[in-house]
């Protein structure tokens, strides 16, 4: 910009600054949004993710030439970034945080006005086209299958889910809010779904409980199922194949422990004793048999 220029920075938190909530723009009636509440960006000690608007302000009458000329160019630069939301933060759109189980986020839009104040009256105001960004999501399912005796098999079985997305730094994740979904109900057999999971998320699918909990005897695997949500979808359209993790449940008889000679009510001593007798009356038999073969054959 041109040398000697001022420039104010300001920010703002009202929920739709410039554009409104109506079915028209604000922003050509109203060319500097003062309708707005506007603070310096200097003096704001608010959340940033609670920001809304940017408002720049250049003066070009503080300049040598006191105007803007005619042919020059002004260059105005800013970033931002989402970064996941994490519980406490304040979302400043819907793309920020899915929602889980109900389709795709909504579009956040952002845009950028220019108004110029002309020297021999008047104004000018240029606006490009506007850009949505929208959080795209996919979907993870359970699918359950028994095997063994079906009739021990329970109606259904609960399994759980987690989820973690990459933080801001790209090295770090940070947890997905699943909040109910975090436990699913899987009919026996059958599939249960998890939509909603932002593009990009990891998750981890396992059954509730250790082996057992739903009375079977073995379970395949053990343990939890990692997939990543790579492909995006809403709750209408089919599951993945690699979204999409199989446990099986086996279900047998329950087979009585055999248990110790204490706990069959017998003592011990009394039983050694019984086994004395038992084989002291079969070596008795074995000499009568004995003998009473010797008596025959000497008749």
């Amino acid at each position: 910009m041109p040398a000697g220029t001022t420039v104010t920075y300001e920010v703002t938190t009202s929920p739709a600054p410039c554009v409104g909530t109506g079915a028209t723009s604000n922003w050509p009636s109203d060319l500097d949004c003062s309708a707005d509440s506007w603070q310096p960006l200097a003096d704001y000690a608010g959340d940033a993710a609670e920001i809304t608007g940017i408002r720049v302000t250049l003066d070009f009458t503080t300049t040598a030439a006191g105007t803007f000329a005619p042919g020059a160019s002004v260059h105005f630069q800013y970033r931002t970034v989402n970064v996941p939301w994490q519980p406490g933060d304040v979302p400043t759109a819907d793309a920020v945080v899915p929602r889980l189980n109900t389709g795709p986020s909504e579009r956040a839009w952002n845009q950028v006005g220019v108004t110029a104040v002309l020297s021999t009256g008047g104004s000018l105001r240029r606006a490009p086209e506007r850009v949505g960004v929208q959080l795209l999501v996919g979907s993870a399912a359970v699918e359950k299958t028994v095997s063994g005796l079906l009739s021990l098999a329970p109606s259904e079985v609960t399994a759980d889910a987690s989820c973690t997305v990459p933080a801001g730094d790209g090295a770090t994740r940070v947890p997905v809010e699943l909040g109910a979904l975090a436990t699913l109900t899987v009919p026996l057999p059958g599939t249960a779904r998890l939509d909603g999971i932002p593009l990009g998320a990891q998750c981890e699918l396992a059954e509730s409980g250790d082996v057992g909990e739903f009375g079977e005897a073995r379970r395949d695997p053990v343990g939890a199922q990692q997939v990543d949500i790579l492909v995006a979808g809403s709750p209408s359209d089919a599951v993945p194949a690699a979204q999409l993790v199989t446990m099986e449940n086996h279900y047998a008889p329950r087979v009585p422990a055999t248990g110790s000679l204490s706990s069959t009510g017998v003592d011990s001593g009394q039983l050694i004793g019984f086994g004395s007798l038992v084989l002291a009356a079969f070596a008795a038999g074995a000499a009568l048999l004995a003998i009473d073969r010797r008596r025959r054959a000497r008749g």
